[in-house]
């Protein structure tokens, strides 16, 4: 039940949260957003690839090695929530930290739903 409502929960309200961010993108240039939906989505899908649930910072991290690809806004989405006061890589950009957590938002949830059940601990490398 745990592993069907964590994917329901992916395939609706974060997919809808996607579709929002093209209506809204500027909430979804913030740093909070790249908190939000970087840490957010990651942690859903540990859940699913290793049965054992994380705190934000433990998926980012997890994400991190997952993920390597878009290590930059998962560092941004880890130092908004555990170092604010750091200087951000996106300060000048904010529109392109908006495109880079869309992109990983969009792996990161099509990685949680296609993964089997019980799962292999392994997200793909799209």
């Amino acid at each position: 039940a745990l592993h069907r409502s964590t994917r329901d929960n992916l395939d609706t309200y974060w997919r809808a949260q996607l579709e929002a961010m093209e209506h809204h993108p500027r909430e979804a240039s913030l740093p909070q957003a790249a908190e939000w939906g970087a840490l957010g989505t990651p942690r859903l899908v540990h859940l699913l690839a290793t049965g054992v649930p994380t705190s934000k910072s433990g998926a980012g991290r997890w994400a991190l090695d997952a993920y390597p690809h878009h290590r930059e806004i998962v560092e941004e989405a880890l130092r908004v929530r555990e170092r604010p006061d750091d200087p951000s890589t996106y300060a000048a950009e904010p529109d392109r930290r908006r495109r880079h957590l869309v992109a990983l938002m969009r792996e990161v949830i099509a990685d949680g739903v296609a993964l089997p059940w019980p799962s292999t601990g392994r997200v793909s490398a799209s």
